[in-house]
């Protein structure tokens, strides 16, 4: 009976050690990889399963994790269009695939052969990014919309004002030059209605108090800070 009882006792104790042994092993750490990857860690320090997460502070883009949700963009090469001014834009990406952004523009009278006219400019973007592309690069479809309110000083034809607006769907592709620097290109082909009195793509009067719609073409490249 006694050598029953120890044995007993001796089976026990090594099957709650198993036990213990076994919880030990699996006791797992989460830690966040920097591409916002959950992994399980055991006692041994071995990962035991990956496991993908789409955490608030993380938008991953283009194969590269980002905590910086915010981007200001300049375009310098706003003074080679038909509206030459400065632009100033601010994006915010709202999740992986999605962003807004908002630019603005001061419009200033540079006379060539035309005067160009002076005012502002204001347009929302929507984007969509296609992040399962080449790594480095995140291709986009957009749609913008917009305002121009100008007035054409005395130049070559005469003064009058004019107000556009547009809308205009675009492609584009951005490209993550650093964490922090980006390279945003993009065209499109849209429609405008011109109220005011009118003027044609080179400022030249076409017919006073009228609005028309025509075609509106969109392309530039804009060099951006995210923080």
């Amino acid at each position: 009976m006694i050598k029953s009882l120890l044995h007993i006792s001796i089976l026990t104790c090594c099957f709650q050690a198993a036990i213990m042994n076994g919880c030990n092993s699996q006791a797992a750490t989460a830690t966040y990889t920097p591409a916002g990857v959950l992994v399980h860690k055991g006692a041994t320090g071995d990962a035991i399963k990956p496991v993908l997460v789409d955490t608030p502070a993380v938008t991953s883009l283009n194969g590269i994790a980002h905590t910086k949700r915010n981007c200001v963009k300049i375009t310098p090469l706003r003074f080679l269009i038909s509206h030459p001014g400065i632009e100033l834009s601010y994006e915010r990406y709202l999740g992986k695939r999605f962003s807004a952004q908002v630019s603005w523009a001061r419009l200033y009278n540079i006379t060539w052969e035309h005067p160009s006219g002076e005012g502002y400019q204001l347009s929302l973007e929507g984007k969509y990014f296609d992040i399962e592309r080449e790594p480095g690069t995140a291709p986009y479809i957009a749609i913008e919309s917009g305002y121009f309110d100008i007035s054409i000083p005395d130049g070559v034809n005469s003064t009058g004002n004019k107000r556009i607006q547009y809308l205009i769907p675009k492609l584009g592709v951005q490209v993550n030059i650093s964490s922090r620097l980006i390279l945003d290109a993009y065209f499109g082909l849209g429609i405008k209605h011109q109220m005011g009195t009118a003027y044609n793509t080179f400022n030249i009067l076409r017919e006073p108090d009228s609005d028309f719609w025509d075609l509106r073409i969109a392309s530039n490249i804009k060099i951006g800070w995210r923080f």
